[in-house]
């Protein structure tokens, strides 16, 4: 009786897994002659889905003779599929794996371009024979020695059970076990109508690798076990291209006994099949990553490269096997990486699909951390690390009450030892891409969270962060009823220095002033005029009603900050607009004619320098503060009648600019 526990495992991983293995279980029981397990196959079609399982059922239905109501499997894939490799971890692909390097290969054999390749692979094989010679004579006489050559596996005396049964023609692998552990490989009568070259390629090559290593490791694990599977493929994938580099660099071959064997076929063969794995890696991303309906794929794919042969069959074969079919490349790149492949192909050390990402043992030796070695000169360097970095994270807008997507500049620094060369820089970076894993309330908390890891992954005394994040207040003219958002920054900076905790929160906000030079200077021409052309009772009360005269205005950037070693009592962004809003003149994104007219008003009314502007906002600032908390105020304002910029900055303690010591009051 076959153990159908390895497909009882899959069951619960949805997609196609259940249904392909309980297909290939069926045909190792037909060879074998052993009943097969039809309860078992009503619970994989409950539990299935996609193309690659309706078309597995139903091969097994014509296999078995046995009537299944697969009519509720649908065709679309849920979520929750399992991926035998994490589509999601396949990044910088290596280009010796990739579509265009095998294209490039292949046209460079054939002579020819994408425009013309696939006429060309059509005209280059027309010529090649039918296969002849006796297959098991074939396999133990010329593939076991040149495959031992390529991989180490030994050749053994063993017989192939050689099957000819048109049942093969449902079948997507030829290669099993019979209940002895004799290795079998399953054929139709003509061969499957192959030509030489393909033939040998498929059977003489790839399937004989799979009997080789059978024969070899007949315990090493169960093939219907979607990861030992694709470690059998991986092997037989390293053959094929090694088999390739012997062809191109011109290594003598022997020639099979009674088979014809022309190598630029054979050559051409090995370049479309690593092509085809190549874009099956491209699909598994596309289709079961992306979610790119086949049919798009398809059609985007064959304009891109110009392929279009008849062998993107495998996108409805492999169908809801997520992973499946770039464990072909990945594992070929894998398994050629492995120093000592023998652990792998006997199945005592799992084969690393992933080896860079998941396993680089460089990465992690001490020769290779140069960051931690002593620097030529021993000098303490107060702050090194990373600047200007653009990272992602949800935030609590201070002024909606809303979470938003903010987009943050960050400024990440720690101290660094005399006896350190240098800082380990992607761990901060791995800190920032991280902050989206969470909702953060404050932005002072994302500085602080940062600053206490940046200590902490880079052993660190001191460390200092620094953040800056746009942001909007949603405001509300007054006298034409519009709303308006006010673009605005916020800034957070934290300070780690042994026990001492440093916070600072700040603003960024656009604003405008007129200049009272100027005003004031068209203010008296008017009344110098007027009382020229006027009698003085008239003059009198004509000044009082002409509104405030010319200037030029002033449209810049106010900067506001509040240092505090009082988290508790830190001033809040609200409450730091709020004061700002009551000294400043604030620019609006939408403003109708009478809200233009009052704050064009407003700030004649008020002309301010910038200087003016950082004391008074310093002053309404500094109210609302501890004692020792610190405020800097800063300006920066565009002279529209000048090439160059007005500016102005002050740092002032806060209890210096009250006029009223109300703690001591």
């Amino acid at each position: 009786m076959i153990d159908s526990s390895a497909i009882e495992k899959l069951i619960d991983w949805q997609g196609g897994w259940a249904a392909r293995a309980l297909f290939d279980d069926a045909v190792n029981r037909y060879l074998n002659k052993d009943r097969q397990n039809i309860e078992l196959a009503g619970l994989v079609i409950k539990n299935s889905s996609g193309l690659s399982a309706i078309r597995y059922l139903k091969k097994y239905c014509k296999l078995t003779g046995v009537t299944l109501d697969i009519s509720g499997i649908t065709e679309n894939l849920s979520s929750d599929i399992k991926q035998i490799i994490n589509l999601g971890d396949i990044v910088n692909i290596p280009h010796e794996i990739t579509v265009d390097f095998w294209l490039e290969k292949l046209c460079e054999h054939l002579d020819t371009n994408r425009e013309n390749l696939t006429s060309k692979i059509n005209q280059s094989l027309i010529d090649d024979d039918y296969p002849t010679g006796n297959p098991n004579e074939l396999i133990e006489s010329w593939s076991f020695p040149v495959i031992s050559d390529l991989l180490p596996l030994s050749v053994q005396q063993k017989a192939i059970v050689y099957v000819e049964d048109e049942i093969a023609k449902l079948c997507w692998k030829r290669w099993y076990l019979t209940p002895e552990r004799k290795v079998l490989l399953l054929e139709t009568h003509d061969r499957t109508n192959l030509k030489s070259s393909q033939w040998l390629v498929w059977r003489l090559l790839h399937d004989a690798t799979h009997l080789l290593h059978l024969q070899n490791f007949p315990e090493a694990g169960c093939y219907l076990d979607p990861t030992w599977l694709l470690t059998l493929e991986a092997a037989a994938m390293t053959v094929e291209k090694q088999f390739l580099g012997l062809i191109e660099h011109r290594v003598k071959i022997p020639k099979p006994i009674n088979y014809s064997l022309n190598l630029f076929n054979v050559k051409t063969i090995l370049l479309i099949g690593l092509l085809e794995r190549s874009l099956r890696l491209e699909y598994d991303l596309a289709v079961h990553l992306r979610r790119q309906p086949i049919a798009s794929w398809i059609t985007q794919t064959k304009r891109q490269t110009g392929f279009n042969l008849n062998c993107y069959d495998f996108v409805r074969e492999f169908h809801g096997l997520p992973g499946f079919c770039a464990g072909y490349m990945i594992g070929l790149n894998a398994i050629e990486s492995e120093p000592d492949k023998v652990p792998v192909l006997c199945g005592k050390k799992s084969l690393k699909f992933l080896p860079l990402e998941k396993d680089d043992e460089l990465s992690k030796s001490a020769l290779t951390d140069i960051p931690a070695r002593l620097p030529q000169h021993p000098i303490y360097i107060q702050a090194v690390g990373t600047s200007d970095t653009t990272c992602f994270f949800n935030l609590l807008n201070p002024f909606t009450n809303k979470y938003n997507q903010v987009e943050a500049k960050a400024y990440v620094t720690v101290d660094l030892s005399p006896h350190q060369r240098g800082i380990h820089m992607s761990r901060l970076q791995e800190i920032l891409n991280n902050l989206d894993t969470c909702d953060w309330d404050k932005l002072e908390d994302v500085t602080d969270f940062v600053a206490q890891e940046a200590r902490k992954v880079q052993n660190s005394k001191r460390s200092e962060v620094n953040f800056v994040v746009n942001s909007y207040v949603e405001t509300l003219n007054h006298r034409s009823k519009t709303r308006s958002k006010q673009p605005i920054k916020i800034i957070a900076n934290t300070i780690f220095d042994g026990t001492v905790i440093s916070r600072t929160i700040g603003l960024i906000i656009k604003v405008m002033t007129a200049c009272p030079c100027t005003l004031k200077f068209s203010s008296l021409k008017t009344e110098k005029n007027l009382k020229l052309s006027l009698h003085e009772n008239f003059f009198d009360s004509i000044m009082q009603a002409i509104p405030p005269t010319f200037t030029h205005a002033q449209r810049g950037t106010l900067y506001v900050k509040v240092s505090s070693h009082n988290p508790k009592h830190l001033i809040s962004p609200t409450n730091l607009y709020s004061q700002i809003s009551r000294v400043a003149h604030l620019v609006e994104a939408v403003l109708k004619r009478p809200d233009e007219h009052y704050l064009v008003q407003k700030s004649h009314r008020k002309p301010q320098f910038c200087e003016d502007l950082c004391r008074e906002v310093a002053v309404a600032v500094a109210s609302q503060v501890d004692a020792n908390d610190l405020v800097e105020v800063s300006a920066e304002l565009d002279e529209s009648i000048h090439p160059h910029k007005a500016f102005a900055k002050l740092t002032i303690k806060a209890s210096d600019a009250w006029y009223i010591n109300s703690e001591n009051d």
